[in-house]
C-alpha cells in the first residue's frame, strides 16, 4: 500500500482511525489501522474486528508511531511507522472511518444527554429546571471559554497545512463515518446518527487457562479482584485507602482473599505501612508475596480471573474495556475513577444497577467497605438479575463482530466503486459517505429543526391570543356601558 507521509495533528482524545486505501487492485483490500494516543485497550477492539477482515483475505496494516507497535504484537499485522489523523486522510482523499471509545466529544449527542465528564447524572431526566439551564447554556459557554485558545491554535495549524477550519478542535467528525466501541445497554439510550455505528463490545471469546498457582488461590477463596489498568499510577493516599479497605473486607468476611494487579506500581515508592482501626500493618508481606490472603500480580490474566466463579467483585478505575470485560463475565463492579471518561463510565455502571462507585478524592476505607459488603452479598438478587440482564445484551452484541467487519469491508468496496465516476475533492463529503448523510447536514439549522415553522406557529398563536383578549376587552367594555346608557335614558 502506498501510504503518504502527512503532517500529523495529534488529536489525542480520539485514538483510533481506520483508513482504507483504494489505490490498489480490487482484491484484496488494503486496510490500515492507526492509533496515535492511548493504551492498547484503545485500539484492541479494532484489532479483533480486523482479524475477520484478514480471514476474508484482506491485508491489514498497523500504521502508527513506532512506540505503539507493541500493541499489535499478538496479531502479527504489518507495521508502518507513521502518524495519521483525520485531517491528513481527508486531505489525501483516503476513505476513512474514525473510531471512538464510548460516546464523547459530541458523538452520538442528544438534547437530554449531559456529556459531563464528572460524576454528574448522564441524562437530564432527574435534573431541575435551573440544572437543565446550566447544562444547556452555562456549561457550553464554559467549554467555549476553556477551549477557545486551544481551538484557535488547532485552526492555525490547519491553515498552515491547507486544512479548513472547524468549530470542533479535534476534527470535523460530522463529515466522516464513525464507529464506537460501545453499545446501548451500557451507554445511555439515544437516537444514533446514520454516520455512526456502535460496534461494542468486542470481547475475546477464548478464556485463557489460569496457571496452577492462581487456579488454586481462586479455587479456595471467595475473592475480590483489584486492578487499575496500565495507564493509572496510584498515589500513596489511594494505595493506603485500598489496602485498608481490603483488610476491612477480609476481616468482615465480605471476601476471603484479594487478587491485586500491581503491574504499573513503583514498589520503591510504595507505602511501608497502612492503618485499620488504629492498628498498623506492614506492606512488606503484600509486596514480597508472603501475605496469606492478599496476592499481588505484576501481570494479571484479567479475563480468566473475571470469568472464575469465585471472583465476586472487581474494583477498577473504570476504563471502558475493564467495564466491558466485567459485564461480559457477569462480575459486579466497584469503581474508583481517576481521569478521562472513567467518571462517566462509573455513573453508567451505577445507572445500570450492576455496580457502584466512590469518588477517589473523597473516599475513605469505610466507604469502600460498605459498598463491598453490598455488592458481594449473596442474597442481593436484584443486583444479580441486573448483571445477568446486561451480560446477555453484551453477549448478543459481541456476536456481531463479523457483521461489523463486513460493514468496514462494504464501506471500502463502495468507495472503490463510486469514486470511479465521482472522485472526491479534498475535504468534501466523499461519495461513499453521501448515502449515510442526513438531510439536515445539507440544510440550515433553522430549516432542519423547523425553527421558522415553530416561530411562525408561535406568532400565529400570539395573534390569536391577543385577538381573543382584545375581543373580550371590547365585550366587557360593551357590557359595562349598557347599564350606564340605560340609566342615562331613564334620567
Amino acid at each position: 500500500m502506498n501510504l503518504k507521509k502527512l503532517a500529523l495533528i495529534s488529536l489525542g482524545l480520539s485514538p483510533l482511525n481506520a483508513s482504507i486505501s483504494v489505490e490498489t487492485s480490487p482484491e484484496p483490500l488494503n486496510i490500515a489501522l492507526s492509533s496515535t494516543f492511548g493504551s492498547r485497550s484503545h485500539v484492541k477492539y479494532l484489532f479483533e474486528i480486523a482479524q475477520h477482515l484478514r480471514n476474508r483475505g484482506h491485508n491489514i496494516i498497523y500504521a502508527a508511531p513506532q512506540g505503539n507497535f507493541k500493541f499489535s504484537k499478538p496479531y502479527n499485522y504489518t507495521e508502518y511507522d507513521i502518524g495519521v489523523c483525520i485531517d491528513s486522510a481527508r486531505k489525501s482523499n483516503i476513505p476513512l472511518i474514525e473510531g471512538f471509545q464510548g460516546l464523547l466529544l459530541g458523538i452520538g449527542d442528544a438534547p437530554f444527554i449531559t456529556n459531563a465528564i464528572d460524576y454528574s447524572p448522564t441524562t437530564t431526566e432527574s435534573l431541575k429546571f435551573y440544572q437543565r439551564f446550566e447544562q444547556a447554556v452555562i456549561e457550553p459557554l464554559k467549554m467555549i471559554y476553556y477551549y477557545y485558545d486551544f481551538a484557535n491554535k488547532m485552526n492555525e495549524v490547519r491553515r498552515k497545512f491547507g486544512v479548513p477550519q472547524t468549530s470542533n478542535p479535534y476534527g470535523a467528525f460530522d463529515q466522516i463515518m464513525k464507529i464506537s466501541n460501545t453499545y446501548i445497554g451500557f451507554d445511555e439510550p439515544r437516537p444514533i446518527s446514520s454516520t455512526l455505528k456502535l460496534v461494542g463490545p468486542v470481547m475475546d471469546n477464548h478464556i485463557p487457562p489460569l496457571n496452577e498457582e492462581l487456579k488454586t488461590f481462586l479455587g479456595s477463596h471467595k475473592t475480590m479482584y483489584v486492578a487499575f489498568g496500565s495507564n493509572v499510577v496510584l498515589n500513596e493516599r489511594i494505595l493506603k485507602i485500598l489496602m485498608s479497605s481490603m483488610q476491612l473486607a477480609i476481616d468482615s468476611g465480605a471476601v476471603e482473599a484479594i487478587l491485586w494487579g500491581l503491574g504499573n506500581t513503583n514498589h520503591e515508592a510504595f507505602p511501608k505501612t497502612y492503618e485499620v482501626d488504629g492498628k498498623t500493618y506492614s506492606t512488606k508481606s503484600i509486596l514480597d508475596g508472603s501475605h496469606p490472603y492478599i496476592k499481588t500480580l505484576s501481570w494479571a490474566p484479567q479475563i480468566a480471573i473475571l470469568n472464575h466463579q469465585n471472583t465476586k467483585l472487581f474494583i477498577s478505575h473504570g476504563g471502558i474495556e475493564s467495564c466491558q470485560e466485567a459485564i461480559h463475565s457477569g462480575t459486579p463492579l466497584l469503581l474508583m475513577p481517576i481521569f478521562g471518561d472513567q467518571p462517566i463510565n462509573a455513573r453508567l455502571i451505577k445507572n445500570r444497577g450492576i455496580g457502584d462507585f466512590v469518588v477517589a478524592l473523597a473516599a475513605t476505607p469505610y466507604d469502600l467497605l460498605e459498598k463491598i459488603k453490598e455488592l458481594t452479598r449473596e442474597d442481593n438478587y436484584i443486583l444479580h438479575d441486573k448483571i445477568r440482564h446486561i451480560q446477555s445484551i453484551s453477549h448478543e452484541r459481541n456476536s456481531m463482530r463479523e457483521s461489523n467487519a463486513k460493514f468496514i469491508e462494504q464501506y471500502a468496496i463502495s468507495a472503490k466503486i463510486c469514486r470511479k465516476s465521482h472522485p472526491p475533492k479534498p475535504f468534501e463529503i466523499p461519495c461513499e459517505l453521501d448515502p449515510y448523510m442526513e438531510a439536515s447536514s445539507r440544510m440550515s439549522f433553522i430549516a432542519a429543526y423547523k425553527i421558522d415553522v415553530i416561530l411562525t406557529l408561535f406568532s400565529i398563536g400570539l395573534v390569536i391570543v391577543f385577538t381573543c383578549l382584545y375581543a373580550i376587552y371590547l365585550l366587557i367594555k360593551l357590557l359595562v356601558q349598557i347599564p350606564k346608557q340605560s340609566k342615562q335614558k331613564e334620567e
